[in-house]
């Protein structure tokens, strides 16, 4: 009988570690915890000194989330083309902010990297109010006169329009990667204001965010004719 002591000692080691590994991350891409434990749609939100507002974005297989548009060219009675494009789906991965008064919407593009602990993205496409700006043209002619003298002056108002744009970037650090996935980041976003194309501030923002869904699908995709 003494003899079965060994066998049966290992087998309640093999069995306690068996146990004590499943508990912890299973053997799938970058230690998640089961397949596709981060795909889904994420929500944060933003807030600073002088920015506030909303960052969405959603992963499918790890990546962005993508959606395809097909646009046609030509018609039916001249043969027709059609061309597909894909890019980051802007209905599921975007960020709102309001900014000093003015209020911008974009799109983001985010990933997360469980293994460093890190939520990091960009806001890019950013479009915000249109400016009209007052310009006055001055002309002034003179006599001939010693000293000369103003003959005539006449002012001429014309107006542009300028278009206010933004882009950033944020980061920020997994609170929980488990059955909820959250993060925060404390100042640690930046959102830069252009004014037609030449950037003039940088607002720094934190940002706190959790994961709101399990859903992967992507938007449906959109048809486009022209001719």
């Amino acid at each position: 009988m003494k003899r079965q002591f060994p066998l049966l000692a290992a087998l309640l080691v093999s069995t306690s570690a068996a146990f004590a590994g499943s508990f912890g991350p299973g053997p799938w891409a970058n230690g998640a915890y089961y397949p596709g434990q981060f795909d889904g749609s994420y929500s944060a939100a933003i807030y600073g000194t002088n920015v506030a507002g909303v960052i969405g974005f959603a992963l499918d297989s790890g990546s962005p989330s993508t959606a395809a548009s097909t646009s046609t060219t030509g018609s039916l009675f001249f043969g027709a083309t059609n061309s597909t494009s894909i890019a980051v789906d802007s209905l599921r991965n975007y960020f709102v902010a309001f900014v000093e008064g003015r209020t911008y919407s974009g799109v983001t593009a985010a990933s997360v990297n469980n293994n460093a602990n890190v939520v990091a993205g960009s806001l890019f496409n950013g479009q915000g109010p249109v400016t009209r700006v007052a310009f006055t043209n001055t002309v002034v002619t003179f006599n001939t006169n010693t000293p000369p003298t103003i003959n005539s002056s006449n002012n001429t108002v014309t107006f542009e329009d300028r278009q206010n744009t933004a882009s950033g970037a944020f980061t920020a650090n997994l609170t929980s990667d488990k059955a909820v996935i959250a993060f925060v980041g404390i100042n640690t976003g930046r959102l830069s204001e252009s004014f037609n194309g030449i950037p003039f501030t940088t607002n720094v923002f934190s940002l706190n965010g959790i994961k709101t869904s399990d859903s992967v699908v992507s938007s449906s995709q959109s048809a486009t004719p022209t001719q």
